[in-house]
């Protein structure tokens, strides 16, 4: 399983999502990204040659989780908050 969390190094959102992944220990690629045409193109990389669970948004953060042949796709810090995901490695921590 690969995790990565693609966003824009200033925004608020992609910050919380980083400290959210180190307090709930889990493994994750940070990507940052200068403006929007790049992490349109990062997450459309990502994507790539996987099958493709949900849809990705055009804002910062976006969360991308490959895992078994699929790529799941988390539009943002509140979505990843709701995620079953997040929530077990959270409360085990």
């Amino acid at each position: 399983m690969k995790f990565y969390v693609v966003g824009y190094e200033w925004c608020p959102h992609y910050q919380n999502v980083l400290a959210m992944c180190r307090t709930a220990h889990l493994k994750h690629a940070p990507i940052v990204v200068e403006n929007h045409d790049q992490l349109v193109e990062k997450v459309n990389s990502l994507l790539k040659s996987w099958k493709k669970v949900g849809q990705p948004a055009e804002t910062s953060p976006q969360i991308v989780l490959h895992t078994q042949g699929q790529a799941i796709c988390i539009p943002g810090e509140d979505a990843f908050k709701e995620t079953t995901f997040y929530r077990q490695y959270y409360i085990k921590h």
